[in-house]
């Protein structure tokens, strides 16, 4: 699994969602006009409600007596270990092939030091894909000369807590 997998998945999972529940409006705006119930036809065949054979759940092997909760086995759901991974890639701040770290708290910003035709200029950030993209532009005039992570204060203050 790719680091960017679990952010994709969830994306992917809410994106999904929020199409059933567009569906769902659309149906009850429809039976509103009409003003009556009305029988739609049914949702095409879709992967996810295909109906496979039930594997059998896997076998667990319970804690002696008195052992307590911590050695119960960990949650075998590829989707909890995916969140769980990131949320531990984002506390510890991982560092990504680029070299650019996710913010750690109290970190709230990025602070891109630039220049652009001969000029040097200062953008505050807070989307380290952005940050990503703009590493990546092939462009003569324009050139990252630093990227810093801190905290943007509601005085519009940045206090930078570490260069990257």
């Amino acid at each position: 699994m790719k680091p960017d997998d679990p952010i994709r998945l969830t994306g992917l999972l809410l994106e999904r969602e929020a199409e059933l529940a567009r569906v769902a409006e659309c149906e009850r705006l429809i039976r509103g006009i009409l003003g009556q119930p009305y029988s739609f036809p049914p949702p095409p065949q879709l992967p996810s409600l295909a109906r496979g054979r039930k594997k059998p759940p896997a076998r667990t092997v319970l804690p002696a007596a008195g052992a307590g909760a911590a050695s119960l086995p960990p949650n075998s759901s590829p989707i909890r270990a995916a969140v769980d991974q990131y949320r531990a890639r984002f506390q510890a701040g991982a560092v990504a092939e680029d070299g650019i770290r996710t913010l750690r708290a109290p970190e709230n910003a990025y602070r891109v030091t630039y220049r652009r035709g001969g000029e040097t200029a200062v953008s505050l950030q807070t989307d380290r894909r952005l940050l990503q993209r703009l590493l990546a532009l092939d462009e003569p005039e324009f050139a990252i000369t630093e990227i810093a992570a801190g905290t943007l204060h509601a005085d519009d203050r940045f206090a930078p807590t570490e260069v990257l």
